[in-house]
């Protein structure tokens, strides 16, 4: 969990955050390996979780550099 969602996670437990609704800037990052099917069909399967692993690892770095909070994988 990102410090910037523990830190409105626990303001929220803690009664200290704001409830009556904002309005914010937000940024949604959705991400698509092309061809990824055809890949992963013709690929080893320890392969692929190896290439996965290495671009979840970079994709990760990047978004928490950036104060961001990743949901979820999916795919």
């Amino acid at each position: 969990m990102s410090r910037s969602a523990w830190d409105a996670a626990h303001l929220r437990a803690t009664g200290a955050a704001e409830t009556s609704g904002a309005f914010r800037t937000l940024t949604i990052l959705f991400s698509d390996i092309k061809d990824f099917t055809p890949l992963s069909e013709r690929t080893p399967a320890p392969k692929v979780v190896s290439m996965l692993n290495y671009y979840f690892d970079a994709m990760v770095k990047i978004v928490m550099r950036n104060g961001g909070t990743i949901d979820k994988f999916v795919g």
